[in-house]
């Protein structure tokens, strides 16, 4: 389910900020965060992305979970203190990539010293 609206007036609850905080961040019109918090229009999905970032939280949990609920918000806010940011799927492949490589040096290392000792 869409849940896009009653997410963005929560998080902007939680964080005590009134629509002019995020207008401000996305460079748009007050009225224009106004219309999306009662679903009047829908931000596009770069101005999603911004928005995600702008709360700290993955494009999914902002359009999709219900963070009306205290222990899904709580949940969601609770991954975003331990994280400190959300990691995108870009962030991961460079992860998945170091990681092979730190293996395939500890390898190469490992075989040197097998073959050293």
């Amino acid at each position: 389910m869409y849940q896009l609206p009653p997410n963005l007036k929560v998080l902007r609850e939680k964080k005590s900020e009134g629509q002019e905080a995020l207008a401000l961040y996305l460079d748009v019109a007050k009225n224009t965060v106004s219309n999306w918090e009662n679903g009047k229009n829908m931000p596009n999905i770069k101005q999603l992305q911004q928005i995600a970032e702008y709360y700290k939280i993955s494009m999914d949990d902002l359009v999709s979970r219900d963070l009306s609920k205290p222990e899904v918000i709580n949940m969601v806010l609770m991954q975003q203190d331990t994280y400190g940011h959300v990691i995108k799927k870009a962030d991961l492949h460079e992860i998945t990539a170091a990681l092979k490589k730190m293996k395939q040096d500890i390898e190469i290392i490992t075989n040197k010293i097998d073959v050293a000792g």
